[in-house]
């Protein structure tokens, strides 16, 4: 298996000639059967360079959602993050996510410039080239001296041209990811037109680290609150000390199962755990079953590891639909504006040796867990080094002003951790909620309720309620896999093969299920078993294919959305027979020729599963953002 590296390509853009302000109006038109109820769609052409120096416009395509209460000189937009992500796809649920503030307010959302419908960027370069140097000097070529054009300032300039044009006198902002770095500067560029803020999961105005080292400062945190409470009993003692250990081996190979069921060698680097741990802030059931493979890893046992690694990095890897950053645009925005420690005129070699220089010189703290390895790999270096700028370096932030602010952090949030929350509340007179056990996108992806509530409360009354105590993680994590039938302890009043059995089939479906509730959230129609078989997902249920967790205890069956489990038992080391699951983990059955009646260990969590995977469409309203 190798790696794959998924990296931002920009793209070439036509527009049209005699670049010049907005108009006057939106000329809105309704357009509910595209699916948005009551929404208006509306265009306004805005200058590509609003210098002068470069002509042409583009078209900006925003959806509206008319206020419950009838005309408003108020609007609430929405920013989505990457850079990249178009927005108006998401603009139903985010009416359900911020009805609360959409009774005075009309609902505000564009497609920012260059994404979507607003003159969305491509890029040929990236198919043709053999290198991220090659990817990203071509896409520049490609785009030409319009490639300076496309910073967090010109999507600033296009809301305010908007706001203008749409008829508003004031905006309530609400950014998600990177849209917060657009929120917070548009509202340092235009005070008196900001009613409120809303800003989860926060990117300071300073924009991203290069080094990306508030994110590994959050790692080691994030792992233990995983596992404390006694999570992570059965699982790991020391999960910040499996990483180490890891660490120490560069590479772990092993044998894996693709997502047809069939078993290869591969391998991965070490140093992209911190990557398996980072998609953990966008699915709970990933990050659920990553310290029982890091531990299984670090004994020598690296099959669960690498079928992680496989869905995440290897062909078909998982990507939620909608969720799409466009590469292109990603590449234009953070290239030109994020500030690395080189010369923005040196060459990409001078650039390389510029950045590893400020690597080395980089204390191994501010990488602990991980080390400057991971660093190198998570940084932004790969992506940008061979992108030649074509705009000057960005001006430092404005002095944010003291509007009314909600900030909401995920506590499990590595990409953009609780410290930039924090630090940016103290900017604004704000103190952030903080979601336990939330990640990223906290408002699309919490369990809890307690984000909706803040929200509630905030536009209700201008409060920030904190979360109330005893949060449990959505998905806990689970148990280590064990590497033979002997390992499992038998069934309390089953002994021998047939009870060892029995836990073996409550491990394996447990598995199961968190892999077909993390695949579910990722858009996937299938996952791989830890040793055998394949996990397919329909509308019917969860499908179980000759599935292995204990090498030669293999399990075949459904989970039906409702009703019983019913599972066959095979393999040369298990007590052979039929198992039905009641929805509470109860397993009756025949195994060994013996009748059972039992709820295996690890069938709580089947319980919890309710042999039913959590609906995503439940706990994602509109779809989580995978940008910084």
């Amino acid at each position: 298996m190798r790696r794959r590296i998924t990296i931002a390509v920009a793209a070439a853009l036509a527009l049209a000639l005699g670049a010049g302000p907005a108009q006057a109006q939106v000329a809105w038109q309704d357009c509910t059967d595209a699916g948005f109820q009551a929404f208006q769609c509306g265009r306004i052409a805005v200058p590509i360079d609003r210098s002068g120096g470069l002509p042409g416009t583009i078209e900006l395509f925003a959806r509206r959602l008319p206020a419950t209460s009838g005309a408003t000189s108020t609007a609430l937009v929405f920013l989505s993050g990457g850079p990249g992500q178009a927005a108006t796809g998401s603009a139903g649920g985010v009416a359900v996510a911020l009805a609360t503030g959409l009774r005075d307010r009309d609902l505000l959302v564009f497609d920012q410039r260059g994404t979507g419908g607003s003159g969305a960027l491509r890029c040929d370069a990236v198919r043709r080239a053999r290198t991220a140097r090659e990817a990203s000097a071509g896409c520049a070529a490609e785009i030409g001296p319009r490639r300076a054009f496309y910073r967090t300032a010109d999507s600033v300039a296009d809301i305010e041209d908007l706001r203008a044009a749409a008829g508003y006198d004031r905006l309530a902002l609400y950014g998600v990811s990177y849209g917060t770095k657009v929120a917070l500067a548009y509202a340092a560029a235009h005070p008196d037109r900001v009613e409120r803020l809303v800003l989860d999961s926060t990117v300071p105005p300073e924009g991203p680290d290069w080094l990306r080292r508030p994110s590994f400062a959050a790692t080691g945190r994030v792992l233990r609150e995983l596992c404390a409470a006694g999570r992570c009993r059965g699982v790991t003692p020391d999960p910040v000390g499996d990483v180490r250990a890891l660490l120490r081996r560069s590479t772990i190979r092993g044998r894996y199962v693709t997502p047809r069921g069939r078993v290869r060698r591969g391998a991965f680097a070490a140093a992209d755990l911190f990557e398996l741990l980072q998609i953990g802030d966008l699915n709970p059931a990933w990050r659920a079953l990553l310290p029982g493979a890091m531990r299984a890893a670090a004994r020598g046992d690296e099959a669960p590891l690498l079928r992680l690694a496989s869905t995440m990095f290897g062909e078909g890897a998982s990507q939620a639909p909608g969720t799409g950053v466009n590469r292109a645009l990603y590449l234009a925005t953070v290239c030109e504006e994020v500030a690395f420690p080189w010369d923005r005129a040196a060459g990409p070699n001078q650039r390389l040796r510029q950045a590893t220089a400020a690597l080395l010189a980089t204390p191994d703290r501010d990488f602990h867990p991980f080390d400057r390895d991971a660093a190198a790999r998570a940084s932004l270096v790969p992506v940008c080094y061979g992108w030649p700028n074509a705009s000057p370096p960005p001006e430092p932030p404005g002095e944010l002003p003291r509007v009314p602010s909600l900030l909401l952090a995920g506590s499990a949030d590595v990409r953009t951790p609780v410290g930039d929350a924090m630090s940016v509340g103290g900017r604004l007179g704000a103190t952030p909620v903080v979601v336990p056990h939330a990640g990223h996108s906290v408002l699309g992806g919490d369990f809890s309720g307690c984000a909706r509530a803040a929200v509630a409360a905030f536009f209700r009354d201008g409060s920030t309620p904190p979360c109330r105590l005893g949060i449990q993680p959505p998905v806990r994590p689970v148990l280590r896999p064990p590497r033979a039938l002997r390992e499992v302890p038998p069934a309390r009043a089953y002994g021998g093969r047939v009870g060892r059995t029995l836990n073996a089939v409550g491990g394996t479906a447990t598995d199961a299920l968190v892999a077909a509730l993390g695949a579910q959230l990722d858009g996937l129609r299938r996952v791989a078993g830890v040793r055998r078989g394949t996990i397919l997902l329909s509308r019917a249920g969860v499908t179980l294919r000759g599935v292995e967790l204990i090498p030669g205890v293999r399990v075949t069956g459904t989970f039906p959305n409702r009703g019983r489990a019913r599972l066959r038992i095979g393999g040369r080391a298990a007590a052979r027979g039929r198992l039905t699951f009641a929805p509470n983990g109860t397993a009756t059955g025949v195994l060994g020729g013996r009748r059972v009646r039992a709820r295996p260990r690890a069938a709580a969590a089947v319980g919890a599963a309710g042999a039913r995977p959590l609906d995503a469409r439940r706990v994602v309203p509109f779809p989580a953002l995978r940008g910084g």
